[in-house]
């Protein structure tokens, strides 16, 4: 008898477990659907932010055409480094 208790109370507390974790999840979503409906462009301010950081960095970069596929990379006074185009790069 006592087991059959005590499996019925472990049954209800997942369900309650798993209804607990679905009503986070729309809250959650909630959330970033109403920033998504503050944003005014395609990206939010935060991905703009960090897209406007990484151009004034790549800005300070300079590209050397060596011939043959070939660039040199670096910025001024810091070690340059070579890039074959021909392969893929991440």
């Amino acid at each position: 008898m006592k087991l059959g208790k005590v499996t019925f109370q472990c049954d209800k507390s997942i369900i309650t477990c798993l209804e607990y974790i679905g009503e986070y999840l729309m809250k959650i979503l909630c959330a970033v659907q109403q920033a998504m409906n503050r944003c005014h462009g395609i990206l939010t301010p935060t991905t703009t932010k960090l897209l406007e950081d990484i151009k004034k960095e790549a800005a300070k970069y300079t590209t050397i055409y060596n011939g043959t596929g070939k660039y040199q990379v670096g910025r001024p006074k810091k070690r340059n480094r070579g890039v074959l185009m021909s392969q893929e790069a991440i």
